[in-house]
């Protein structure tokens, strides 16, 4: 009987244990020389059943990366998930004073497209910024850099759809972050799995000036596609759209546009045709992927024909993350 109490009182002692470490709040340490340093229960609070961390490790640049993911059971649904997010945690600064969150706006096709936005943070007030409409870059962009004036943090979300992030100062130079998918809530049948946003961060030592440079460096070693030859000119595109309304273009005014670009012998290299071209058009339309039928009689392969003859490439904007009610995706995949 005695053997029986202590076998259960070890029991308990581990089950108290586990339970301490699932809630202990994630924490990662910033070193007085703004190195990395240790790493608490990275990157989520979170010990939600499934959910794996595929961590990344960038030394040369002193950033971390984690690509986090959910698996359901081989038998039965997974877990509903609800507001998951990719990271939650507190960034302890080496330094006391004042924290800067420096981010910058996204695009709505202004004048004032991707201006900077300097926000002072205060203990007690979060700052949140998110996406809309399913682009990653609309309306903000995804990174963000933390700077004290000695030294950072860089972080960015990886992620092709709608984001939130949440920044806010607590007492002693902390900030909680929180960032991941905008909204969920969801479950995954048996043998199902997902990838969610990544997450990276990056801290570096001097302004935060320094800091965007720094990133910008590993940006280009690690994040940018190589699998071309050598360019004298980074790529330039030509949007349509400068000239042709999203849903009034048309195979013929189309494979014209191309022929009268090639002949000002700008240094084009891609002739971009973003949304409207499928049928019905653009916004009320998305979920129908097949060119429409009257503007574009013979699909999308003769304006793409045209465009190669002049030497440019041929991009077309796909939206394959909504699908409005009625449409093509909606009637055939319901499911």
């Amino acid at each position: 009987m005695k053997y029986i109490v202590l076998q259960l009182l070890a029991v308990l002692v581990t089950l108290i244990g586990l339970i301490r470490s699932a809630t202990a709040e994630s924490e990662l340490v910033i070193l007085a020389d703004y190195r990395l340093g240790e790493l608490r229960q990275m990157p989520r609070q979170s010990t939600a059943v499934g959910v794996t961390l595929d961590q990344r490790d960038y030394p040369a640049h002193n950033a971390i990366e984690w690509q986090v993911s959910i698996q359901a059971p081989d038998t039965g649904d997974s877990p509903r998930f609800e507001n998951l997010a990719s990271a939650d945690f507190v960034v302890q600064f080496p330094h006391s004073g004042d924290i800067t969150l420096h981010s910058s706006k996204g695009s709505h096709a202004e004048a004032a497209d991707f201006q900077p936005r300097v926000e002072p943070l205060a203990v007690g007030q979060a700052v949140s910024l998110e996406s809309f409409g399913g682009r990653s870059s609309d309306g903000v962009m995804p990174y963000f850099n933390l700077a004290t004036g000695t030294g950072g943090l860089i972080l960015a979300i990886g992620w092709p759809g709608d984001w939130k992030a949440s920044f806010e100062a607590l007492p002693e130079t902390n900030v909680r972050i929180r960032a991941g998918l905008k909204r969920s809530h969801f479950q995954l049948r048996a043998g199902e799995n997902l990838r969610l946003p990544s997450v990276l961060v990056m801290s570096y030592r001097g302004d935060w000036i320094e800091g965007q440079n720094r990133f910008r460096r590993l940006m280009l070693n690690h994040f940018t596609p190589k699998n071309h030859p050598p360019m004298e000119l980074m790529p330039v595109a030509a949007s349509v759209h400068g000239m042709i309304g999203f849903n009034n273009t048309t195979e013929e005014n189309l494979t014209t546009l191309a022929a009268d670009m090639a002949a000002l012998k700008l240094p084009l290299d891609t002739f971009w045709l973003d949304a409207g071209w499928n049928e019905n058009g653009f916004p009320g339309s998305q979920g129908n992927p097949m060119a429409d039928p009257v503007r574009y009689p013979h699909g999308l392969g003769p304006v793409g024909d045209a465009v190669r003859k002049t030497g440019m490439r041929f991009l077309v904007w796909f939206e394959p993350e909504r699908a409005m009610r009625g449409t093509w995706i909606d009637r055939a995949h319901a499911d």
